[in-house]
């Protein structure tokens, strides 16, 4: 058979041909055009036999890419823990995996002295966990927990009130739904189909709740954002509320965020409807949106299911009644569920709060039970106030506020944190109680805080590279020994050879410094370590290197300022001295150089001298900074004779 013929049948060419025989056992000369054809056959099935197994390792590959893939997020989350609000240290050890001696020494470096079944508050936990290398996040599981607790309380307090005091109160509905569907759009559209109080010019949005009258009836609404950054919000809006809206926009169906309100309300075990808005557009598709809902599980009554789906336009302001006669039919259907005794025990949640500029804290809330009346003293889990200011959702002050109703409360201590629970204790020495202990909670708390702080500040951390091992165990041994009162010098990580890449990413995210011993410095990395702002220094003698390191010890001790590298300028010429000043020109080869910053000059890798850049000029024209790639003339203040060749690198000193 003709070489070429055999080639074309293998789907290669002559030359690939020639070249691949060996490998497989044949050898006919580079010079051969022919190839017997008991041979060809042989070598038709060699190459069949060779594909097969290139075939088998190519989906062996593809299947261990897959597998990594898969895998990969996986691992990650394994550095992910979920942490509640308080949590004791030993348990913390066993959420990280990892040995109780290793969470309390990272409390101790934090100057925190706890023992192992001391509580600890969740932002403090939530910073040992990050400093042990996890991402922490607020316990789902513990949240249902607070959210399931409210209810029962809320439950409980309901049936020990007497029975000829409870009436049906009414019912809370949060609107739910992805951002820009028009949630906000459809809380306008019922405020003015409502016709209360339509004088006052709109919904107060700042207070986001609300409450109109229909058939006689009261019913309370609560907005809650849509984009993902509010879940938390979007949490505290389902744990209040009887009953939910969720809005779909008929021409954009179900997106993320609607799945994430689909997820809320289920938890939450709320009743809902379904309101499919923008049916006044022309690329409005409600049967689209209900074959959605079906792919979720969530079957239409219309397709024999339980969900109640209602098709608006609340730009057109259709739809909308039909939409409040359902929210009365399942609030009716509910009305066990919502009892209430108006002369109660007082119990609420906050909804929303900020920082008013005239008022101080400020907080929303819905009262579930009991009345809420002016100068009652409020609880909450970390604050408390006296309500010397009421006002409801138009913004009128009013002297009190019953079960379902929305209202603003001025007077708090401290700024409430939304989904907080809301008591009235105005019994004077049990107040008096309870204040003290929220009080000396926020101190212990804040102790801890200060604590962290003062630690992170008297804290020098090192990242060491050297020529030789021996070299490095001296290095580490010098730097070691010169810990001082309550400086804490920590070697985080400590290896033979260059510094890498790595190291200037570890250094960025621990605030150390990295050290370089007989080593030179590659200049990407000199690059990398300006941008990431990363103190990095070359040195080649111990004794300087004890000598700054003792620098920086006193200047930790005492507050003073430090230095951060912010550019390099080549010298090109010098022009002028006197006793005190050189006037030389240059051109910045990185990062930056501006008027007051410090010069120190090298020569090679020594750096000689230093001082104070007085002033820049460019083209004749003073200038406060250049960047890299201009060139510039420096008056800088030394006394030191520099020449052509010498660098400047430019530091500037930061507190």
């Amino acid at each position: 058979m003709n070489i070429t013929e055999l080639a074309r049948q293998l789907k290669i060419t002559p030359k690939e041909l020639k070249e691949r025989l060996p490998e497989l056992g044949f050898s006919i000369g580079e010079r051969a055009i022919q190839i017997p054809d008991e041979q060809a056959i042989k070598v038709i099935e060699a190459f069949k036999r060779v594909r097969q197994q290139e075939k088998k390792q190519m989906e062996l590959k593809e299947k261990v890419e897959r597998i990594t893939e898969i895998k990969s997020p996986l691992k990650q989350e394994e550095r992910v823990v979920y942490l509640p609000p308080k949590i004791q240290v030993f348990e913390l050890a066993n959420r990280l995996n990892l040995p109780l001696r290793t969470v309390l020494s990272c409390l101790l470096k934090n100057g925190i002295t706890a023992s192992l079944n001391e509580n600890l508050p969740f932002e403090i936990a939530a910073i040992i966990a990050e400093e042990l290398g996890f991402k922490v996040k607020e316990a789902e599981e513990e949240r249902k927990k607070e959210k399931i607790y409210f209810k029962k309380e809320i439950k409980e307090i309901i049936k020990n009130e007497p029975k000829d005091k409870l009436i049906p109160r009414p019912p809370v509905v949060v609107i739910m739904g992805h951002v820009d569907h028009g949630k906000t759009a459809l809380l306008s559209a019922i405020y003015e189909i409502d016709f209360m109080q339509k004088e006052s010019g709109g919904i107060t949005q700042h207070i986001g709740a609300y409450q109109i009258k229909r058939k006689e009836k009261l019913i309370t609404f609560i907005d809650t954002p849509g984009h993902v950054a509010f879940e938390n919000m979007r949490l505290a809006g389902g744990h209040v509320a009887d009953m939910a809206i969720l809005v779909i926009a008929a021409d954009d169906g179900i997106q993320p965020q609607t799945q994430e309100a689909i997820r809320i309300i289920q938890e939450e075990e709320l009743p809902f409807i379904v309101a499919i808005n923008k049916m006044d557009l022309p690329t409005a598709d409600a049967k689209k949106v209900k074959n959605q809902l079906i792919e979720l599980n969530l079957i239409p009554e219309e397709f024999g299911g339980n969900v109640i789906c209602v098709e608006i336009s609340a730009k057109k302001k259709k739809g909308i009644p039909e939409l409040l006669d359902l929210i009365l039919l399942v609030a009716e259907t509910e009305e066990e569920k919502l009892l209430a005794n108006p002369e109660g025990m007082v119990i609420g949640t906050i909804i929303e709060s900020h920082q008013d500029a005239g008022f101080g804290p400020v907080a929303t809330a819905i009262i579930f039970n009991g009345t809420l009346k002016t100068f009652d003293n409020i609880i909450l889990s970390k604050t408390y106030g006296q309500a010397k200011i009421l006002k409801d959702w138009q913004g009128k002050k009013v002297d009190s506020a019953g079960p379902s109703t929305p209202i603003q409360i001025f007077n708090f201590k401290a700024l409430p944190k939304v989904g907080e629970i809301l008591t009235v204790e105005n019994n004077r020495d049990l107040l008096k109680e309870k204040i003290k202990e929220i009080e000396n909670q926020q101190e212990e708390e804040e102790n801890i805080f200060q604590s962290i702080e003062n630690n992170k500040r008297k804290n020098i951390s090192f990242i060491l590279r050297a020529d030789t091992f021996g070299t490095l165990e001296a290095v580490v041994s010098a730097i070691v020994g010169l810990a001082k009162n309550n400086i804490k010098i920590q070697i985080l990580k400590k290896e033979v050879g260059q510094v890498t890449e790595s190291d200037i990413i570890l250094a960025g995210a621990t605030h150390s410094w990295i050290i370089s011993f007989n080593v030179k410095i590659p200049s990407n990395i000199l690059s990398l370590a300006r941008e990431r702002a990363v103190k990095i220094s070359f040195y080649k003698i111990i004794y300087d290197l004890i000598e700054d390191i003792k620098k920086e010890i006193e200047r930790q001790l005492s507050g003073e300022v430090i230095e951060k590298e912010i550019g390099e300028l080549e010298i090109k010429a010098c022009f002028s001295s006197s006793r005190t000043e050189r006037i030389v020109g240059g051109k910045v080869i990185s990062g930056y150089i501006r008027k007051g910053a410090i010069g120190r000059i090298f020569r090679g890798e020594e750096p000689l001298a230093e001082g104070e850049i007085l002033e820049l000029q460019v083209n004749k024209i003073e200038v406060g900074k250049v960047s890299a790639g201009d060139e510039c003339g420096i008056k800088i203040k030394t006394n030191f004779e520099i020449k052509p060749g010498d660098i400047l690198k430019i530091y500037s000193v930061v507190s």
